[in-house]
C-alpha cells in the first residue's frame, strides 16, 4: 500500500474537517486518523488528492504497470489523446491535474518541467498559446519559471485563448473574470458527445451541433430539438451530431475516430457528403410574398426538387398555406404523426395541406406523376 504521507498535509486536514473529525495536534497522528477514517468507509467527502491516493493504492494492489510519463507531454496533449490513460487510471473524465497526481503517487511520472527554465519568454509564450485554456492554467502552476512568466503575461494569454471561442470583446476583463471564464467554457466535442449519449430520458432529445467546430474540438454546442428543428442541419442515421456543412461534420467524425482509435465515424462523414453535398445545407425559408412568383408555389417546388435529390430528406407540408410554409426534414427524426404515400418524399399530418401541396405541384409545375398521391393519402390516413 502507498504511504499516506504523500498526500499534502493541508489536504489531510481538510479531509478530516469535511467529515467532522477532530484534527490532532501531532502531524503523524493526523495522518493516522485520516487512514483509519479511510479504512472505516464512513467518510462523506474527500479532496481529489485523497480520492486519487485511494485510486492509486487500488491500482498498485492490482499490479497495474504503466510506462513513465513526462509532465510536459500530459500538459501539451489533447483530451482525446489522454482517453486511454484516463481509463487506465479509473477516471471518468479527462482531468490532467488528476492524471498527473495519480501517476506521481504511483511513481510513473517524470518531472521534466525544469527543461523549460532556460527557454526565452518568446518560446514560453508560443508553448502556452498552443494549449487549451485549462491546461494553460495548470502549466502556470507547474514550475517557478512558468509561474513567474504567467504572473506577467497570464491576462493576455487567457484573452488570446478565450477569444478563439468567444465572439464578443473581453479585452477589458480582469484576471479573475478571465480565469472563471476559462473554467466555464470550451467543452470538447468528446465531452459533448458523451453527454448527449447518456442513457437518460431527459437527454433523448438533444444533439451536438458542430456547425462551428474548431480544429481543437471546441466550438460545438448541445441543442434541444423537436423533429422539425433540423431545418438547415444535416444528420446521419442515429449519430447524435448535426451540422449545416460537410467540412465541420467531417472534422467532428475525424476527432471521434482519433479518440476511439477507429475508422468507423469516417463512414458517416462519407454518407453525410452523399446526402447533403459539400456546400452549406439548403435551408427552406418561411417567407411572405416576394417577387412575381407566389411563394406558395416557389417554396414547395424548390423544396420538392431538393428532397428528391437526397435519400434521407422529405418535405413536410403540414403547415402549407398561401405563404408557402414548407420544411425539409431528415427521415431519421421524422415525427411519426407525419404520413407519407409510397416513396413520394412529401409528408403531412393532415389531408387538407397534403391535398393543397400536391395540387400545386401537379397543376402549376406539371408533376403529374404525383396526381394520384392525394387519393392514396385519403385512403390510407383519412381525409381530415
Amino acid at each position: 500500500m502507498l504511504d499516506i504521507s504523500i498526500i499534502p498535509y493541508d489536504d489531510i486536514v481538510q479531509y478530516l474537517q469535511l467529515n467532522n473529525q477532530p484534527v490532532p495536534n501531532n502531524k503523524y497522528e493526523t495522518y493516522q486518523v485520516a487512514l483509519d477514517l479511510l479504512y472505516s468507509g464512513k467518510q462523506l467527502e474527500a479532496p481529489f488528492s485523497v480520492a486519487d491516493w485511494v485510486i492509486a493504492t487500488n491500482l498498485q494492489m492490482n499490479n497495474l504497470v504503466l510506462p513513465t510519463y513526462n509532465i510536459s507531454n500530459i500538459l501539451m496533449s489533447s483530451d482525446y489523446e489522454l482517453k486511454d490513460l484516463a481509463n487506465n487510471l479509473l477516471l471518468n473524465d479527462i482531468d490532467k491535474e488528476r492524471i498527473i497526481r495519480i501517476l506521481d503517487y504511483l511513481g510513473y511520472l517524470k518531472n521534466d518541467i525544469k527543461l523549460f527554465d532556460n527557454l526565452p519568454d518568446e518560446t514560453l509564450n508560443q508553448i502556452l498559446s498552443d494549449v487549451d485554456c485549462k491546461s494553460l492554467l495548470l502549466t502556470c502552476k507547474s514550475s517557478r519559471r512558468f509561474a513567474n512568466f504567467c504572473q506577467k503575461n497570464l491576462d493576455q494569454l487567457l484573452k488570446q485563448n478565450l477569444q478563439k471561442s468567444i465572439k464578443y470583446n473581453i479585452q477589458t476583463y480582469d484576471r479573475q473574470k478571465l480565469i472563471n471564464m476559462c473554467y466555464s467554457i470550451n467543452p470538447s466535442l468528446i465531452d459533448l458527445y458523451t453527454e448527449v449519449n447518456e442513457v437518460n430520458e431527459s437527454k433523448k432529445n438533444i444533439v451536438v451541433d458542430v456547425s462551428n467546430l474548431n480544429s481543437d474540438g471546441t466550438g460545438g454546442q448541445i441543442i434541444s430539438y423537436l423533429y422539425d428543428m433540423f431545418l438547415g442541419k444535416g444528420n446521419v442515421e442515429d449519430i447524435k451530431i448535426v451540422s449545416d456543412n460537410y467540412d465541420k461534420y467531417k472534422l467532428a467524425m475525424d476527432i471521434l475516430d482519433a479518440y476511439n482509435h477507429t475508422a468507423t465515424f469516417s463512414n458517416y462523414a462519407d454518407e453525410f457528403y452523399h446526402m447533403f453535398g459539400p456546400e452549406r445545407i439548403y435551408q427552406m425559408a418561411r417567407v411572405g410574398p416576394v417577387g412575381p412568383v407566389p411563394p406558395a408555389m416557389d417554396n414547395i417546388h424548390e423544396g420538392y426538387k431538393y428532397v428528391t435529390n437526397s435519400i434521407n430528406l422529405v418535405l413536410d407540408v403540414s403547415d402549407f398555406d398561401d405563404r408557402g410554409t414548407v420544411v425539409v426534414v431528415p427521415k431519421t427524426y421524422l415525427d411519426p404523426r407525419k404520413n407519407q404515400v409510397d416513396d413520394i418524399p412529401i409528408v403531412s399530418n393532415n389531408y387538407s395541406s397534403y391535398y393543397d401541396a400536391i395540387d400545386v405541384l401537379t397543376q402549376e409545375f406539371g408533376l403529374y406523376e404525383l396526381i394520384d398521391a392525394e387519393r392514396k393519402y385519403a385512403q390510407l390516413y383519412g381525409d381530415t
